[in-house]
Parts: structure tokens; sequence; C-alpha cells
């Protein structure tokens, strides 16, 4: 059996100020963050910078599973790709002092980058269904709204392929659209057809499948991803364990019969919760994938402390 190591970072929100205050957009910007704060705080996004610079040589890749960024707004989108991007000047710094993930260093680990969304927030009234996150980040998301998209690792006699799907809402919902997804029934059979190819060219293989939006059936409406049931029962039926998301910006773990749905809490933002399962998270996972490719997963959970402004592993 081969061990995989992934690095689970989700719901950075990168948001920077407009630059001017024409019609109040400075004051509205400020305001709103007040009344529901939710954009990344910069000191955990620097720890959130060492911390990858700490393990990228003993990580295989690093999941980014969507909200990069606070809204499809194009400056929060750009400023995104750079903290992400960018290479590092002074290990995990660029100049002026601004943390990067330096996710193109030759020899680093690869990055799997997903929508949420936030990323597909439309401007005004944050509207679902834009397309920015596409264009700024076409080089890791390489196809629409409601895409899928999959990468395969390889390691001695093994593979694993994660599977990732866009259930991010194409126009507008009923009620409480701005945290819904939904498991539309074509994004479902895209992301199975994917998997029966990958399963047959390759023997074995195991699969991970990522969904920014966790398939709960017990969940606030608010931040629920409508018709739930249809990812479950294809990921039973195509005998996928695991689906790792983010979105609920706390760690949890849910069992549906035989498939497992692996949360991660946010890693930068400003939630207005707190307690033992909000706050900032990075989770590592281990996958193991055995010859049949069947997958196991052990997670070690690391939780940014303000007092040493680092992540540290929880016991």
């Amino acid at each position: 059996m081969a061990n995989f190591r992934l690095l689970h970072i989700t719901d950075l929100h990168i948001a920077v100020p407009p630059s001017d205050n024409d019609y109040g957009q400075q004051t509205f910007w400020e305001s709103r963050e007040y009344i529901y704060p939710s954009r990344a705080n910069g000191y955990v996004l620097e720890a959130v910078a060492e911390f990858l610079s700490r393990q990228r040589n003993e990580t295989d890749l690093v999941l980014i599973s969507g909200d990069v960024a606070d809204d499809g707004v194009q400056r929060n989108l750009d400023k995104a790709f750079r903290f992400i991007t960018n290479p590092a000047t002074r290990d995990w710094f660029v100049e002026p002092f601004e943390p990067t993930l330096d996710a193109g260093r030759e020899g680093g680990p690869p990055f799997f980058i997903t929508p949420g969304n936030h990323d597909r927030f439309q401007i005004p009234g944050r509207r679902p269904g834009g397309t920015g996150f596409d264009k700024t980040f076409g080089s890791y998301w390489q196809v629409g709204l409601g895409g899928v998209q999959s990468v395969l690792l390889e390691k001695s006699d093994s593979k694993l392929a994660l599977i990732a799907a866009d259930f991010c809402l194409q126009r507008l919902s009923a009620i409480g659209y701005l945290g819904q997804g939904y498991a539309y029934q074509k994004v479902i059979t895209a992301l199975v057809d994917e998997t029966i190819k990958i399963k047959a060219s390759n023997p074995g293989v195991g699969v991970v499948w990522i969904s920014h939006f966790p398939p709960l059936l017990d969940v606030d409406i608010s931040l629920k991803l409508l018709k739930p049931e249809r990812l479950l029962n294809a990921a039973t039926e195509n005998g996928v364990r695991y689906v790792v998301a983010g979105h609920l910006h706390r760690n949890q773990i849910n069992t549906y019969s035989d498939v497992e749905i692996v949360c991660t809490g946010t890693a930068a933002s400003n939630s207005y919760k707190i307690g033992d399962l909000h706050g900032f998270w990075i989770q590592k996972l281990d996958v193991g994938v055995e010859s049949t490719g069947v997958v196991s997963m052990d997670l070690t959970k690391f939780r940014y402390r303000p007092v040493e402004c680092a992540f540290v592993e929880q016991k």
C-alpha cells in the first residue's frame, strides 16, 4: 500500500479594498465586513504561507477547495492568484512583505485548485454564475462553470485520482442562494464518467472526490448543497469512499452508508463563529491506496495559534 500526503487548505476568502471611495465604495466595503466578517485575516495568511513552506517537501499535493477569494470581483481574484502563485523571494515572502504559497516553485508539490461559491459571486448583489475565476485560475481549473476536472498522482505501484466537480449555483435559487450549491444531474454524470474513464485506464487506482460543498443531508439550508443525495448515491454506486469538502468553515466528518464526507475548516476567513470547530484550520490528509484501489484516510489537524503566529498540530 502506498501513502499519498495531501495538504487541504480551503476558504481563504482573500479580498482587497477598492482603490477609491467613489459612490461610497470603500465605506460600503468596510461596513459589510463589520456586519458579516468573512474576509481573510492577513496575519493568518502569512502563517498559511509559512506552514506550507515548512511542509512542502513532505507533501505530494496541495488541495485548495474553493473560496480562494471573498467574491468574484477581479481585484480580489487577482490578489488570490498572486498569493497562491507568485514566487517567494525570501522563503515564503514576496516584497514588500506579502506572503505567497509559491505554487510554481520548481520541485514543489502540485496544486489542485477548485472554485467555491464566493469565487463565483458577481457584483452587484453577489449573484451566482460568475466566470472570472475560470479566466484568472485557468492554469489550474481548466473547465468552466459546472465542470469536472481531475489530477492523477503516482507513487511506487499505486495511483490516486482526485476528481473535483463544480456544484456552484449556475443561476439564482429561491432562497438562501449566497451559501448554496446544487448537485446538477449533468455535473454528477460528468463526474461519474470521469471516474469510470480513469478507473478503466488505471487498474487499481484509488479515487477521492472533491466538492466545495459537502453533500450533507442535515445542514442549515443557507449552506446546503441542494439535492445532496444525488452525489451520495453516485459515490456509493461507483465505489468512492471519500468526498473531501470545505464551505462550512469547520472541521466535520459525516458518514452515509460507506461514504465519508471530510470537511476542513476555513484556513483564513474571519468567521463570526468561535469555538473548537471554528477558527483557522489546515488538515493533512494521509491517503492510503491498496493494490485493489481501496482507499483509507488518516487526518492530522493544524490550528492557528495567535501566540505563536503559526499553525500548530492538534493532539
